[in-house]
This record gives C-alpha cells, sequence and structure tokens, in this order.
C-alpha cells in the first residue's frame, strides 16, 4: 500500500509530449532509443506503507493536486523521470518525481537514483491524492 499524487489522463498524455520534446531538444552522451520504451507517467508517489496521520487524512483523497515540474533525469539510460520541485513535504522520496519511462532492463524503483537532473521548461500537472494497495 502507499499514497501517491495519481495524474489525470490529460496530464499523462502532456507528459510524454514534452518529454518526446525533451529528447528532440537536448543531445546527449548516450543513445536514447525510445521505440523499446514503455510510458509510465503514473503517479508521484508520497509515502509507503501505512499513512501517517500527520502526512495525511482519509478526507484528503481525491483532493485535486497541481504538481509542478522542473527538469528531467535518466539512470543509466534504462529509466526518466519528471523531477517534481514544489513537494518535499509531500513526498517520503529525497526528491520527489514522476516515473515518466523505462525500457526492457529499467524499473520504476531506480527513479529514486537519478542524481543528475536536466532542467527543462516548467510544466503544471494536474491529479488526485489516492490511497494505491
Amino acid at each position: 500500500m502507499y499514497s501517491a499524487v495519481v495524474l489525470d489522463s490529460t496530464s499523462r498524455y502532456r507528459l510524454q509530449d514534452r518529454f518526446m520534446e525533451f529528447l528532440r531538444i537536448n543531445h546527449f552522451g548516450f543513445r536514447v532509443v525510445i521505440q523499446d520504451w514503455k510510458f509510465i507517467c503514473h503517479h508521484m508517489t508520497m509515502n509507503f506503507g501505512d499513512v501517517p496521520d500527520r502526512d495525511f487524512r482519509s478526507e484528503e483523497e481525491d483532493l485535486p493536486i497541481t504538481l509542478t515540474t522542473d527538469a528531467f533525469g535518466f539512470y543509466r539510460n534504462q529509466v526518466c523521470a519528471v523531477r517534481i520541485n514544489d513537494f518535499r513535504a509531500l513526498s517520503s522520496n529525497e526528491t520527489p518525481h514522476i516515473t515518466v519511462a523505462l525500457n526492457k532492463h529499467g524499473k520504476p524503483v531506480q527513479s529514486n537514483l537519478i542524481e543528475d537532473w536536466k532542467p527543462f521548461r516548467k510544466m503544471e500537472l494536474m491529479g488526485t491524492i489516492q490511497i494505491i494497495d
């Protein structure tokens, strides 16, 4: 079980488009072969396990939230995430983020290992707080 801000479908598609734009504009020291990647673009994790009362109350479930992105990052050319710059207090992750895409060698958890973030045009994403079993 975990709590998360789950993106609405419009934000998911907008994030996919922004990721493709980011790849077109930026040149990397490695080659990203996007046709082998799977888009995730689902949620920003808030907390794993039981949800502490101090961080979340049941009346907050389905509460609309706006998240602002400010950078993309890659881990070993296997996973890409977008950094969320305004919700450090909401997320138990050191760097709040949304996993954008991964290839067959990547796992969503590897987004937590990204250290090198490339600033990119900010965008707002809409979602709701949800408990996921």
